[in-house]
């Protein structure tokens, strides 16, 4: 983020947080004193600030860094086939190899192991933990070892270098 996107960023937070003011408890000037103190905190954070440099963009954008309104968009320089209904990165061959070993994988496991392993498959895990009553350290624990179980089965080179632990508790 620039000076400029963060200059917009705090703007945008102070006027969206400008119906909270209550003249009776400060001036405005304290108010938005606060209110962007707080947000270039907040951006500081390097989560908050990741974040917001993810925003969508338009596809319409000019590539030109000199604005040249004749020059190619965005949208323009991305082929087709990597558009919204792209095909998989992974070719054919590796994926149903994939499919296999992990279906084989998921058959070797103990119920319990393949109850934690649908857990991990679902679309938001937290909510499928909390739903099984499950507490998110036990989570961690099963993640832990259904990867090192997938790694002796394999499966390694699709795990990925994604810790399932912070580093400090191996």
């Amino acid at each position: 983020m620039d000076q400029a996107d963060i200059e917009q960023e705090l703007m945008l937070d102070l006027l969206q947080r400008q119906v909270h003011f209550d003249p009776a408890r400060a001036s405005f000037e304290t108010f938005a004193d606060r209110i962007i103190n707080h947000r270039v905190a907040s951006l500081m954070a390097p989560t908050a600030r990741l974040r917001a440099e993810r925003i969508m963009i338009s596809i319409d954008v000019h590539l030109s860094a000199d604005g040249d309104e004749d020059a190619e968009t965005m949208g323009a320089s991305i082929p087709e086939a990597d558009g919204l209904y792209a095909e998989p990165y992974l070719p054919a061959e590796i994926r149903i190899g994939l499919a296999r070993d992990v279906g084989r994988f998921l058959g070797s496991l103990s119920p319990v192991l393949r109850r934690y392993a649908g857990i991990f498959a679902a679309d938001n895990v937290s909510a499928a933990a909390r739903d099984a009553g499950l507490h998110r350290s036990t989570i961690y624990e099963r993640m832990h070892q259904l990867r090192a179980d997938a790694a002796v089965a394999g499966l390694q080179e699709y795990l990925g270098g994604i810790p399932t632990v912070h580093s400090a508790r191996r």
